[in-house]
């Protein structure tokens, strides 16, 4: 995984490197997450204990994105670029409740299969996150320019 886009605001950048870090400690709860697409062949006591670490980080993570979406959204309503560019903030906004539904339901899948969910929701929160940044963060701090789905994820 690579390293976060960078925006221009050292708040939201530090957090995105948390963040970055978190799902790296999220892919780390199955020690052969690159190797299997399945728990087959894993013991039931590990696929347990697997289980338990993988949901823990996914609170984790989940609780760190929504402290993160807070205080984002919370920067640029106080830096008055919420109103400016009212549009491109309320598009923002509703990308932040899209992906915590998603990951709601995302978290019901596979619920038996924890390699399964794992790489399906880091691959999901990767991809999200990388585009989000292109497409509203770094729009919304550099004064509103763009604002939308970029060419490459249309």
């Amino acid at each position: 995984m690579s390293a976060p886009l960078p925006t221009g605001d050292r708040m939201i950048d530090e957090e995105h490197r948390q963040l970055h870090a978190a799902l790296a400690r999220l892919r780390d709860t199955c020690a052969r997450y690159d190797e299997k697409t399945s728990c087959d062949g894993c013991s039931d006591e590990l696929i347990s204990e697997c289980s338990r670490e993988y949901y823990r980080s996914l609170g984790n993570v989940i609780e760190f994105m929504v402290a993160h979406f807070s205080s984002e959204e919370a920067l640029f309503r106080d830096s008055g670029l919420a109103a400016e560019f009212h549009e491109l903030y309320a598009r923002h906004v509703e990308e932040h409740a899209n992906l915590s539904e998603r990951l709601s339901a995302l978290a019901a899948d596979n619920i038996d299969n924890v390699v399964a969910s794992l790489q399906k929701m880091s691959g999901v929160l990767v991809q999200w996150l990388d585009r989000h940044i292109l497409d509203y963060d770094i729009p919304m701090i550099a004064g509103g320019s763009g604002g939308g789905p970029t060419a490459s994820s249309r």
